[in-house]
């Protein structure tokens, strides 16, 4: 069942967990015809067979679920659109390409309660991990590369400007955020999240280049490990795994529209593209206030309207 967060509309190109699935779903061998001959362009029909073929399925693959479909075919025009902009062809031949709709489902946040239950059921330090999650949206990446230095203590903000992606001779590697443009943003910090993240660091300490979260051992906690621990704790809650840590963005975004937040402010904090990416997952969580509408038309027509109306001739 595909996620009902568009994340792979949110990022600039595939990441590495993408890359290593999709070897995964598609090895080497898999379009032989092309191979070693990099000048080739295959027709765009070819393409459109190739897409139909994921879907459908043939005697060696089961089908693949459309939002699947949609991350390979994704793998495949980049590598096409990355050798027209080399120069190695002229043309991508991944043009007007049908591909199954991705149906998503509608967003049901967590309650307070799950999340209350959530945090008791992590390992102690994970919990203010579920906290920050919970209270900033923040996305699981962005959440593990928190440092000390991007924390604003006073001010009570969070600076949001990389991710962590990946570690090197135990130390992290941070990348940009998903925001296609890069843009870093500010969060400001309820205070029940400093209070968290403090007596985390208190207890715990920070891991290197001031790492909020860590294993352990203090190494840099990575996602795979993270997300073993989520399911653990998760699991016996009812608490659907396929959306993982990404579940508390949506308890973070239900928080913000059911305190009558604007489109573009719940855009901002999610550090989402665009204000239809919002609305694409979450408008169904705006209230429609029928008493408000007519209100606040009222306030501006009713007055001037009636009196015309009222003062109109019958006859006319």
């Amino acid at each position: 069942m595909p996620s009902p967060c568009p994340e792979m509309e949110d990022e600039p190109g595939p990441q590495a967990h993408d890359l290593r699935a999709s070897r995964q779903l598609f090895p080497p061998p898999r379009l032989p015809a092309y191979r070693g001959a990099p000048a080739r362009v295959p027709p765009s029909p070819d393409v459109q067979s190739f897409v139909k073929s994921l879907a459908t399925g043939d005697e060696d693959r089961k089908p693949l679920a459309p939002a699947t479909v949609e991350l390979v075919y994704t793998w495949v025009s980049t590598v096409f659109t990355a050798a027209v902009r080399d120069r190695a062809i002229a043309f991508s031949p991944c043009q007007q390409v049908r591909r199954p709709a991705v149906e998503r489902q509608r967003v049901v946040p967590l309650s307070l309660a799950t999340v209350e239950a959530l945090i008791d059921a992590m390992p102690e330090h994970y919990r203010a991990l579920i906290v920050l999650g919970a209270g900033t949206g923040v996305r699981i990446s962005e959440a593990l590369g928190v440092t000390n230095d991007r924390v604003h203590w006073l001010r009570r903000t969070l600076t949001v400007d990389r991710q962590l992606t990946g570690l090197l001779d135990g130390q992290p590697v941070f990348g940009p955020v998903k925001d296609k443009n890069n843009r870093p943003r500010t969060i400001p910090l309820p205070q029940s999240v400093p209070e968290a993240l403090s007596a985390h660091v208190s207890r715990f300490g920070l891991g290197p280049q001031g790492l909020i979260f860590t294993t352990r051992a203090g190494a840099p906690l990575g996602r795979t490990t993270f997300s073993e621990a989520w399911r653990v704790a998760a699991k016996p809650l009812g608490i659907p795994t396929g959306d993982g840590f990404h579940q508390l963005c949506h308890f973070y975004a239900s928080l913000l529209i059911g305190a009558g937040e604007s489109v573009k402010t719940v855009q901002y904090r999610l550090g989402h593209t665009s204000a239809q990416m919002t609305l694409d997952v979450y408008s169904y969580l705006w209230p429609e206030d029928e008493e408000r509408t007519r209100a606040a038309v009222d306030v501006a027509l009713a007055p001037a309207v009636l009196d015309k109306v009222r003062g109109a001739d019958p006859a006319s």
